[in-house]
């Protein structure tokens, strides 16, 4: 009886066609090393470096609000704003000041006086009808604590007319010049203030106790109305004899 060789085994070989979207086995343990290279890398694709990226950019956005928030409660508030100066009884504050003239009373003169730095215009007008007319501009010479007469241009403008019981209203504006020859800012306020012989104007550029130009408006004292004649008397008439 003869005994049979013994079998050969072999490998068994695919021969069916080969697929492009498996990689081989040296690019897989490649990118192995690689991942174990970059711990930030949780594929091959690079979805770890981007989430990484965008956690990094998160936190850095997060501490900047943070440090921003801690220095602006370390930051003192603003102090508050000075008091505006005090007031009296006859005085009041007015972004429009215009002073009343009473009918039997005509204003006199004018005069204005610097008590600030920078140099400024004092503009005089008056109301006529509906409308204020404006009767010159003056520069304030200064800073001194006296005052400087204005030159009335339209003297009709201040005359009384024949009704005693009209009322004229004059008023005078302010601008001055903080740099250079130009004449654009205007006062933060102004003051009118009134007495017995006239007003008083004052501008301030700044919550100061002390106002930076000052106009003032003195009266003329009231004119009484003319006393009427007497009717003259009888004559005495002849008795017949």
């Amino acid at each position: 009886m003869e005994i049979p060789p013994p079998t050969r085994f072999r490998a068994c070989q695919y021969r069916g066609p080969l697929r492009r979207d498996n990689p081989p086995l040296t690019t897989v343990a490649q990118r192995l090393v690689d991942n174990r290279r970059s711990p930030g890398r949780f594929s091959p694709s690079g979805t770890g470096s981007v989430q990484m990226s965008i956690l990094k950019r998160s936190a850095g956005t997060a501490f900047v609000a943070v440090l921003a928030m801690v220095v602006a409660s370390c930051r003192q508030p603003p102090s508050p704003p000075p008091p505006l100066p005090p007031l009296t009884e006859s005085c009041k504050f007015t972004n429009t000041p215009v002073v009343v003239v009473p009918g039997n009373r005509v204003v006199e003169r004018i005069s204005a006086g610097r008590r600030g730095t920078e140099p400024s215009l004092v503009s005089v007008a008056v109301r006529t009808a509906d409308e204020f007319r404006q009767d010159g501009i003056m520069y304030v010479p200064g800073p001194d604590l006296g005052y400087h007469p204005y030159l009335i241009n339209h003297p009709e403008y201040f005359a009384q007319t024949g009704d005693n019981d009209a009322r004229k209203r004059v008023t005078a504006s302010m601008l001055w010049s903080s740099v250079g020859p130009y004449y654009d800012r205007g006062p933060e306020f102004s003051m009118l203030c009134l007495d017995v012989d006239g007003a008083t104007i004052a501008f301030y550029t700044a919550r100061t106790l002390q106002p930076h130009t000052i106009v003032r408006f003195d009266f003329s004292l009231p004119t009484r109305p003319p006393r009427p004649r007497p009717p003259p008397s009888p004559a005495p008439q002849e008795q017949a004899s």
